[in-house]
């Protein structure tokens, strides 16, 4: 599952934020797949130079809250990752879980 706040875009959550296993709204677990990176089209139909990941404001590492339920564990962490704006894709450079009621992103 991935940590989403109402309608924010998908890349929202910052160094040192909390993620926490059980949230309140505007904050909820979603179960379903989200676009992170995108590229946009003009109104000629034209390429465009660069890509972008889906977040508010312009970082060089972003993160995404994480939940997984493996068997009768559960787990809560984050992701950590970078864009590379001009190709699309994206590199995992940190990440960390764990069976707590929460955990600091980048910590």
């Amino acid at each position: 599952m991935i940590l989403a706040n109402g309608n924010a875009l998908p890349l929202f959550l910052q160094y040192s934020d909390t993620i926490k296993a059980e949230v309140i709204n505007p904050l909820s677990w979603q179960n379903y797949q989200t676009e992170i990176v995108a590229i946009s089209t003009t109104a000629d139909y034209f390429w465009p130079k660069y890509w972008s990941a889906r977040s508010a404001q312009k970082h060089d590492s972003y993160y995404l809250g994480v939940k997984i339920s493996n068997n009768n564990e559960k787990l809560i962490g984050w992701l950590k990752f970078q864009v590379d704006t001009t190709n699309g894709s994206f590199s995992i450079t940190d990440k960390s879980f764990t069976d707590k009621n929460f955990i600091v992103a980048g910590k």
